[in-house]
Protein backbone atom coordinates (compact mmCIF):
# COMPACT_ATOMS: atom_id res chain seq x y z
CA UNK A 1 0.00 0.00 0.00
CA UNK A 2 1.64 3.06 -0.94
CA UNK A 3 2.43 5.98 1.77
CA UNK A 4 0.09 9.03 1.80
CA UNK A 5 2.79 11.46 1.74
CA UNK A 6 4.26 9.91 -1.59
CA UNK A 7 0.47 9.89 -3.14
CA UNK A 8 0.28 14.59 -2.17
CA UNK A 9 3.81 15.09 -3.34
CA UNK A 10 2.46 14.90 -7.22
CA UNK A 11 -0.02 16.66 -6.40
CA UNK A 12 1.24 19.61 -4.45
CA UNK A 13 4.19 19.72 -7.42
CA UNK A 14 0.98 20.47 -9.95
CA UNK A 15 -0.41 22.84 -7.95
CA UNK A 16 3.16 24.58 -7.57
CA UNK A 17 3.43 24.35 -11.56
CA UNK A 18 -0.18 25.99 -11.99
CA UNK A 19 0.65 28.60 -9.82
CA UNK A 20 3.91 29.46 -12.02
CA UNK A 21 2.03 30.22 -14.70
CA UNK A 22 -0.58 31.97 -13.37
CA UNK A 23 1.77 34.55 -12.23
CA UNK A 24 3.52 34.60 -15.86
CA UNK A 25 0.42 35.09 -17.32
CA UNK A 26 -0.36 37.80 -14.63
CA UNK A 27 2.70 39.12 -15.38
CA UNK A 28 2.61 38.98 -19.34
CA UNK A 29 -0.97 40.72 -19.84
CA UNK A 30 -2.05 44.14 -18.51
CA UNK A 31 -5.28 45.42 -18.96
CA UNK A 32 -5.64 48.42 -21.50
CA UNK A 33 -6.96 51.63 -18.88
CA UNK A 34 -10.09 52.87 -20.70
CA UNK A 35 -9.75 56.33 -22.38
CA UNK A 36 -11.59 58.50 -24.91
CA UNK A 37 -9.71 59.41 -27.79
CA UNK A 38 -11.00 62.20 -30.59
CA UNK A 39 -10.79 61.04 -34.13
CA UNK A 40 -8.78 62.86 -36.86
CA UNK A 41 -10.65 65.74 -38.15
CA UNK A 42 -10.27 64.00 -41.81
CA UNK A 43 -10.77 60.60 -42.22
CA UNK A 44 -8.92 57.61 -43.14
CA UNK A 45 -9.77 56.54 -46.90
CA UNK A 46 -10.64 53.21 -45.95
CA UNK A 47 -12.43 53.46 -42.50
CA UNK A 48 -15.48 51.54 -42.93
CA UNK A 49 -18.93 51.22 -40.23
CA UNK A 50 -19.13 47.59 -39.64
CA UNK A 51 -23.06 46.51 -38.32
CA UNK A 52 -23.12 43.81 -35.42
CA UNK A 53 -26.20 42.07 -36.41
CA UNK A 54 -25.60 38.62 -34.12
CA UNK A 55 -28.62 37.63 -33.84
CA UNK A 56 -28.23 36.21 -30.09
CA UNK A 57 -27.87 39.77 -28.63
CA UNK A 58 -30.19 41.80 -31.29
CA UNK A 59 -31.31 43.88 -28.27
CA UNK A 60 -28.12 45.64 -27.66
CA UNK A 61 -26.90 46.63 -31.42
CA UNK A 62 -23.49 48.30 -31.70
CA UNK A 63 -21.72 49.65 -34.81
CA UNK A 64 -17.82 49.51 -35.33
CA UNK A 65 -15.71 51.88 -36.64
CA UNK A 66 -12.94 50.24 -38.15
CA UNK A 67 -9.48 50.90 -40.49
CA UNK A 68 -9.62 48.92 -43.14
CA UNK A 69 -5.61 49.12 -44.35
CA UNK A 70 -4.81 48.43 -40.75
CA UNK A 71 -7.68 46.49 -39.59
CA UNK A 72 -7.97 48.06 -36.11
CA UNK A 73 -10.87 48.94 -34.68
CA UNK A 74 -11.03 53.33 -34.12
CA UNK A 75 -14.71 53.32 -32.20
CA UNK A 76 -18.14 52.15 -31.34
CA UNK A 77 -22.21 53.08 -30.93
CA UNK A 78 -24.22 51.91 -28.75
CA UNK A 79 -27.41 51.40 -31.33
CA UNK A 80 -30.20 50.11 -29.62
CA UNK A 81 -32.89 47.61 -30.58
CA UNK A 82 -32.81 45.54 -33.93
CA UNK A 83 -30.08 48.51 -35.35
CA UNK A 84 -30.22 49.09 -39.23
CA UNK A 85 -27.20 51.23 -40.17
CA UNK A 86 -25.93 54.48 -39.39
CA UNK A 87 -26.28 57.46 -42.07
CA UNK A 88 -23.44 59.48 -42.14
CA UNK A 89 -23.50 63.28 -43.98
CA UNK A 90 -21.16 64.41 -46.30
CA UNK A 91 -19.32 66.81 -43.96
CA UNK A 92 -19.01 64.09 -41.64
CA UNK A 93 -19.23 66.66 -38.87
CA UNK A 94 -22.06 64.11 -36.96
CA UNK A 95 -23.28 60.31 -37.42
CA UNK A 96 -26.58 59.62 -37.82
CA UNK A 97 -28.47 56.87 -36.56
CA UNK A 98 -32.28 55.28 -36.12
CA UNK A 99 -32.60 53.10 -32.94
CA UNK A 100 -35.26 51.54 -31.72
CA UNK A 101 -36.06 51.11 -27.65
CA UNK A 102 -38.34 49.31 -25.34
CA UNK A 103 -38.95 50.25 -21.74
CA UNK A 104 -38.08 46.82 -20.39
CA UNK A 105 -35.26 46.24 -22.85
CA UNK A 106 -36.81 43.90 -24.96
CA UNK A 107 -40.55 44.63 -24.36
CA UNK A 108 -42.53 47.40 -22.69
CA UNK A 109 -42.95 50.94 -23.89
CA UNK A 110 -41.10 51.46 -27.62
CA UNK A 111 -39.64 55.11 -27.80
CA UNK A 112 -38.08 55.59 -31.61
CA UNK A 113 -35.53 58.45 -32.00
CA UNK A 114 -32.88 59.40 -34.33
CA UNK A 115 -29.90 59.98 -32.48
CA UNK A 116 -27.38 62.45 -33.34
CA UNK A 117 -23.70 61.73 -32.68
CA UNK A 118 -20.41 63.35 -32.30
CA UNK A 119 -18.62 62.76 -35.84
CA UNK A 120 -14.64 62.67 -34.07
CA UNK A 121 -15.94 62.05 -30.55
CA UNK A 122 -18.39 59.20 -31.17
CA UNK A 123 -20.76 60.43 -28.03
CA UNK A 124 -24.14 61.31 -28.60
CA UNK A 125 -25.02 65.03 -28.52
CA UNK A 126 -28.45 65.22 -29.93
CA UNK A 127 -31.84 62.48 -29.98
CA UNK A 128 -35.12 63.30 -32.14
CA UNK A 129 -38.18 61.58 -31.37
CA UNK A 130 -39.69 59.76 -34.37
CA UNK A 131 -42.93 57.94 -34.88
CA UNK A 132 -42.51 54.23 -33.20
CA UNK A 133 -43.02 52.41 -36.00
CA UNK A 134 -39.35 52.19 -38.35
CA UNK A 135 -38.82 48.97 -40.19
CA UNK A 136 -36.86 45.85 -38.11
CA UNK A 137 -35.04 44.21 -40.61
CA UNK A 138 -31.54 43.15 -41.65
CA UNK A 139 -29.57 46.22 -42.28
CA UNK A 140 -29.73 47.61 -45.57
CA UNK A 141 -28.71 51.29 -46.94
CA UNK A 142 -32.21 51.67 -48.13
CA UNK A 143 -33.71 51.72 -44.97
CA UNK A 144 -32.71 55.35 -43.89
CA UNK A 145 -31.39 57.51 -46.14
CA UNK A 146 -30.57 61.13 -46.54
CA UNK A 147 -31.08 63.40 -49.84
CA UNK A 148 -28.52 64.43 -51.80
CA UNK A 149 -28.84 67.79 -49.91
CA UNK A 150 -28.25 66.16 -46.29
CA UNK A 151 -31.00 68.25 -45.81
CA UNK A 152 -33.47 65.48 -44.92
CA UNK A 153 -33.44 62.13 -43.22
CA UNK A 154 -35.83 59.94 -45.03
CA UNK A 155 -37.31 56.84 -43.17
CA UNK A 156 -38.93 53.97 -44.15
CA UNK A 157 -41.60 52.47 -41.66
CA UNK A 158 -43.69 49.05 -41.62
CA UNK A 159 -46.54 48.44 -39.52
CA UNK A 160 -46.98 45.97 -41.56
CA UNK A 161 -48.34 49.55 -43.48
CA UNK A 162 -45.50 51.22 -45.58
CA UNK A 163 -44.49 54.38 -45.34
CA UNK A 164 -42.16 57.14 -45.57
CA UNK A 165 -41.23 59.76 -43.14
CA UNK A 166 -39.15 62.97 -43.54
CA UNK A 167 -36.71 64.76 -40.65
CA UNK A 168 -36.14 67.07 -39.07
CA UNK A 169 -39.79 68.59 -41.05
CA UNK A 170 -42.00 65.82 -40.44
CA UNK A 171 -45.91 67.17 -40.21
CA UNK A 172 -47.45 63.67 -41.16
CA UNK A 173 -46.67 60.38 -42.50
CA UNK A 174 -47.35 59.47 -46.12
CA UNK A 175 -48.48 55.98 -47.22
CA UNK A 176 -46.17 54.67 -50.26
CA UNK A 177 -45.93 51.29 -52.22
CA UNK A 178 -42.22 51.94 -51.89
CA UNK A 179 -40.57 48.82 -50.28
CA UNK A 180 -36.98 51.10 -49.54
CA UNK A 181 -35.73 54.23 -50.09
CA UNK A 182 -33.38 54.93 -52.74
CA UNK A 183 -31.12 57.86 -54.32
CA UNK A 184 -31.95 59.26 -57.07
CA UNK A 185 -29.99 61.19 -59.97
CA UNK A 186 -32.24 64.30 -59.19
CA UNK A 187 -31.03 66.45 -56.43
CA UNK A 188 -33.59 66.28 -53.37
CA UNK A 189 -35.99 63.58 -54.63
CA UNK A 190 -36.44 59.96 -53.74
CA UNK A 191 -37.80 57.11 -55.84
CA UNK A 192 -39.27 53.94 -54.81
CA UNK A 193 -38.41 50.62 -54.96
CA UNK A 194 -38.17 49.18 -58.99
CA UNK A 195 -40.61 46.34 -58.07
CA UNK A 196 -43.15 49.02 -56.06
CA UNK A 197 -46.40 50.14 -57.07
CA UNK A 198 -45.94 52.56 -60.37
CA UNK A 199 -46.30 56.13 -60.47
CA UNK A 200 -45.43 56.66 -56.55
CA UNK A 201 -42.81 58.85 -55.42
CA UNK A 202 -41.78 60.59 -52.80
CA UNK A 203 -40.08 64.07 -52.74
CA UNK A 204 -37.74 65.80 -50.09
CA UNK A 205 -39.61 68.13 -47.55
CA UNK A 206 -42.74 66.04 -47.48
CA UNK A 207 -43.59 62.97 -45.13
Amino acid sequence: MSHPTRRRLPIAALALIVAGWGHGAAAQFKADPLAATTLPAKPGPHWVWVNDIVFNHMADGKTFLVDGDSGRMLGMLSTGFGYNGVVLPGNGAVILSPEIYFSRHTRGKRTDVVTIYDGRKLNPVAEIGIPPKRVSAMPMLAQARLTDDDRFLLIYNYTPAQSVCDFPRHVAQRRTGAAEVYRSAVSGEQHQHPGSAPGRSLSAGTC
